[in-house]
């Protein structure tokens, strides 16, 4: 009998006094009941048990008798799966068939349920106070035949002595022999009830299992201070970092692991939505200059743990504790760590302490909205000055000067802080003068090179640069895919943004960027997989809806799917409004396109003018005048346009080296007939963002 308690992870990391004694209290409740049925009770795992009992009836009348226990216990809730196989003891350890199919039924139980295979219920059937139902045939991993599943849907269970005088009784029965023996026995296990797990959809990017493939899921922080969540996650990512270096293994990214943080979910069920077949789970307790790290590699498909350990050390020994973890799973998992790999995990970032303190707390403000996401501005200045504040701790912090690059790069290039960006450059050349082989710093310089440079060949050489000590970076493999895309190099970005999504299964950013290649190349059944898969991680993402109607009328020219997509979104967003030519998200009401489809003007006109006349922007005075236009109404067409072209002006004298508004400058005086000044704005327009370098 293997049991678990639902919600104990989450609650460790609430209430630790709490939490032990919930353990204490399932440790009370269910072996006096185990024992009054002759069960055995074996040992423990963590907040776990396992057990056995001499017979199918014994095990399930035990069964509901724990159900019926602790249906009124909110704290504990169970779910319980029976078997009857053969069963080896060894070294105190049980082994066999008994527990494996045992451990392949449980997931299939409702809570509170009890589900059973046919053998038990061969050996239960009309037997007094129980009521089985068939629920149907099941293929179960490592199971040859599929099997014949039942659920406990009414019993009686003989009535149980009251706990108390359970308790008083004698003392379990020690466990005796090491011997290898084959009995027919029984074995329950419990366990906690979790949410299902996200169906597949067939993509190309669709997860897959590998025996090298490991998901690190966010530590708990068991520290006193809740306001050291940051260095518990600051713990993870390290060692995250550590396993991405090691070429044999394929790791989850963290876009994806930090959704589970606080999660109920199995590890089973979290294990199939990454598509791993491991799972790195641990805890940080921190105080004063100690510091205890635990961490635990789990199979996923058995639940057991391949590797554990625990570190009570001087916070100085962190670095050390973080890469022997690294090194103890790469072991485990029989991964090959090359001697360049091993010399970068064991090298200590730097010296003083305080300074990686300040510089986890940089890496918090920055996953706040990393770079590829625009973070927002205060967070990302919050990143720049603790930073600084680490480098100034430590003058040869390389890895400081390596994120202050970030940084830098993400205010110029989301926020328009134009300056920022040779700062960017000075901050990664002396990571790199620092430390010339830092994959960090070339993944920096890389960045810069993309996104403030705009030097795509040379960013490419960065990345790949970073690359050779940076093996399973899924953004590292999505800034690679998304420079091709650029220059056109469409076969090679697609290559690389799958490989990014197979390592990064629920990052937005990097779907949305295998979606728009698809899409570039007319690709829409292979688009609109993505898409449904985005739409199923970002239910709320109007960005995906809009592509969605782009699918219907470009391929299929199915105006009614595309109304029903819009039908769709209202479930999650106000009705959006889609400019499907050029795949941009416009309006937030209103879906005015469709109605050009029909030729009725009138509505359009009446429709997007009460829904955007408060807008007030180009945007609005650009679709009011095409409307009146198409309506043959040019007196009111070319007054929108002379509206236009004076907010237009108005943005050009404000920032006049913008060069959107320049580009738009042209399009209005275009459509109004200025000629000279058209041509003008839109050689300046190239003049400011040339086409050879232009991002958008």
């Amino acid at each position: 009998m293997f049991t678990d308690i639902v919600g104990y992870t989450a609650l460790m990391s609430k209430d630790e006094a709490k939490a032990l004694q919930l353990l204490q209290h399932n440790r009370e409740l269910l072996k006096p009941i185990i024992r009054q049925f002759r069960g055995e009770w074996l040992k423990e795992i963590g907040d776990g048990t396992l057990s056995s009992f001499d017979s199918a009836v014994d095990s399930v009348n035990c069964a509901l008798a724990i159900q019926q226990v602790l249906k009124d216990d909110p704290d504990l809730k169970l779910r319980i799966g029976i078997h009857i196989g053969d069963v080896v003891f060894e070294r105190g350890d049980v082994f066999g068939d008994g527990v494996n199919i045992a451990s392949r039924l449980e997931p299939l139980a409702d809570p509170g349920g009890i589900y059973i295979s046919e053998k038990v219920q061969d050996d239960i059937r009309n037997k007094s106070g129980i009521v089985t139902e068939f629920v149907g045939e099941r293929s179960l991993k490592g199971v040859d035949q599929p099997l014949k599943v039942y659920t406990v849907t009414v019993g009686k269970a003989p009535p149980i002595k009251p706990i108390s005088s359970v308790l008083a009784a004698v003392g379990r029965r020690r466990w005796m022999g090491a011997a290898l023996m084959a009995v027919a026995a029984v074995v329950v296990v419990l366990v906690t009830y979790m949410t299902g797990i996200l169906g597949g959809n067939g993509a190309d990017f669709a997860p897959r299992l590998g025996d090298r493939s490991v998901a690190v899921l966010p530590f708990l922080n068991l520290s006193d201070s809740q306001e050291d969540e940051y260095f518990s996650d600051g713990v993870m990512d390290d060692i995250l970092t550590h396993l991405a270096r090691i070429g044999d293994l394929r790791v989850i990214a963290r876009t994806s692991v930090m959704q589970y943080k606080g999660t109920e979910k199995r590890i089973r069920d979290i294990a199939r939505e990454l598509g791993v077949a491991t799972i790195l789970e641990g805890s940080v307790r921190r105080s004063a200059n100690r510091v205890r790290i635990t961490g635990q590699l789990i199979d996923a498909e058995t639940e057991e743990h391949l590797w554990a350990e625990s570190y009570d050390r001087d916070l100085t020994d962190i670095f050390a504790i973080q890469s022997e973890v690294a090194q103890k799973i790469a072991a485990a998992l029989k991964a090959t760590l090359s001697p360049e790999a091993k010399e970068r995990i064991e090298k200590r970032p730097t010296e003083n302490t305080e300074a990686y303190e300040w510089y986890l707390r940089g890496n918090d403000y920055l996953h706040q909205g990393s770079i590829g996401v625009a973070g927002s501005r205060s967070d990302l200045d919050k990143a720049l000055s603790v930073y600084q504040r680490a480098i100034e701790l430590d003058p040869n912090f390389a890895a400081a000067y390596a994120r202050l690059s970030y940084t830098y790069t993400a205010l110029h290039f989301f926020h328009s802080m134009l300056p920022h960006g040779e700062r960017a450059l000075q901050a990664v050349e002396r990571a790199l003068e620092l430390d010339p082989d830092l994959p960090e710093g070339h993944l920096a310089l890389g960045y810069y090179y993309n996104l403030v440079n705009r030097d795509y060949d040379q960013a490419l050489k960065a990345f790949a640069t970073a690359q050779k000590g940076l093996q399973s970076d899924s953004d590292l493999l999505s800034e690679i895919g998304f420079v091709q895309m650029r220059q056109g190099k469409w076969d090679q970005a697609l290559s690389n943004l799958r490989l990014a999504a197979d390592r990064d299964p629920r990052s937005p950013l990097i779907h949305k960027r295998l979606a728009n290649i698809y899409l570039y190349r007319r690709q829409y059944s292979k688009a609109e997989q993505v898409l449904n898969h985005l739409m199923a991680l970002t239910p709320d993402n109007p960005w995906v809806y809009a592509h969605l109607v782009e699918i219907a009328l470009l391929r299929d020219g199915d105006v009614k799917r595309a109304r029903q997509v819009v039908k769709e979104a209202s479930n999650y967003l106000q009705p959006v409004d889609v400019m499907w030519a050029g795949s941009e998200l416009i309006h937030r009401l209103g879906f005015w396109r469709f109605g050009l489809l029909g030729r009725d003007f009138n509505t359009i006109l009446r429709d997007y003018s009460d829904t955007r006349r408060k807008a007030g922007n180009q945007i609005y005075y650009f679709s009011m005048a095409q409307l009146h236009g198409l309506a043959e109404q040019p007196e009111l067409s070319r007054a929108y346009y002379d509206s236009s072209l004076a907010w237009i002006e108005a943005g050009v004298a404000a920032a006049p080296g913008k060069f959107q508004l320049q580009s738009d400058l042209g399009l209005a005086c275009a459509f109004l007939g200025l000629k000279d000044r058209a041509i003008a704005a839109g050689l300046r327009s190239k003049e400011l963002m040339p086409i050879s370098t232009c991002h958008w």
